[in-house]
């Protein structure tokens, strides 16, 4: 499924509160890390994400895979989705590491931006989603039923 030039100006504005510190996010809760940029700095502060998402870019220039990354213990997997698209098979991933207790790790082939809509719509309520905002730090989205109408509509305008 393709962006439309609609969602890309609408998905512009973060989906939650812009946070500079991580202090706002809670240890122990069900975390999903999405780019790599967001990845790395809440790994080196010590977070334990249920999910972490990278693609080895950062602003879309390649920046390798960091060693925080790299080091993270949890169960490799590589998802294969172009640039301005969600792959049905990032909304099926999704669903299925939810499902169990283990970390993951999700090497994206492409552009990983726009699977945090998918591990929004599975993710269960609580959890939390973060990713980048460029130049501005990091977006946290606590998952509640507001956030997941928002996204359903958006998958939905898809092509």
């Amino acid at each position: 499924m393709k962006i439309t030039p609609h969602l890309r100006q609408y998905l512009k504005k973060p989906l939650g509160a812009i946070i500079k510190d991580t202090d706002k996010i809670p240890k122990d809760s069900i975390l999903v890390c999405v780019g790599d940029f967001a990845s790395k700095r809440l790994l080196s502060e010590g977070f334990k994400p249920k999910i972490v998402v990278y693609d080895g870019k950062t602003k879309r220039e390649d920046v390798g895979v960091a060693d925080e990354i790299t080091a993270y213990k949890g169960e490799n997997h590589t998802l294969v989705n172009p640039p301005g698209e969600l792959v049905d098979e990032a909304i099926d991933l999704m669903e299925k590491l939810f499902k169990d207790g283990k970390p993951h790790k999700v090497y994206v082939e492409g552009e990983e931006d726009l699977t945090a809509l998918a591990a929004i719509k599975h993710a269960p309520y609580g959890a939390y989603v973060v990713y980048g905002q460029p130049n501005e730090g990091l977006v946290l989205v606590k998952v509640n039923s507001e956030v997941k109408d928002k996204i359903k509509k958006v998958i939905d305008e898809m092509v």
